[in-house]
């Protein structure tokens, strides 16, 4: 059964649908245990995050939720590979810029957020 789902899948998406699924269930690990205190081991840690215990409970809530919704997109993408075929050039372009394109928009997201923190 594990052959005819990579067979359909490809090895593109199935790569695509193990990282997805790596952030969808980092993601609910973090929800479910976030980093409480400020550390260099575990959470979203960056200088602006880091900041203050403020900017790092917001940092984690926020992170942690975009990791799970990005997570989700790119399972959906890599299923898809089962309904439409394309070539493997474009599939790995395509789950590649996916895959980029998701961890930035929880770095912006994020930062984006903590940055309106600071100005308040």
């Amino acid at each position: 059964m594990v052959d005819n789902i990579m067979r359909l899948m490809g090895e593109v998406h199935f790569v695509s649908l193990l990282i997805g699924l790596s952030m969808f269930i980092m993601g609910l690990i973090t929800l479910r245990f976030p980093a409480k205190e400020i550390n260099y081991l575990y959470g979203y840690r960056t200088k602006r995050s880091m900041k203050n215990q403020q900017a790092w409970d917001l940092a984690q809530k926020v992170s942690t939720h975009e990791m799970i919704r990005s997570g989700l997109i790119i399972i959906v993408f890599a299923l898809s590979g089962v309904i439409y075929n394309a070539s493997t050039l474009i599939d790995s372009i395509a789950g590649t810029a996916l895959m980029l394109v998701m961890i930035l928009l929880l770095f912006f997201r994020t930062e984006s957020v903590l940055k309106q923190l600071e100005s308040k």
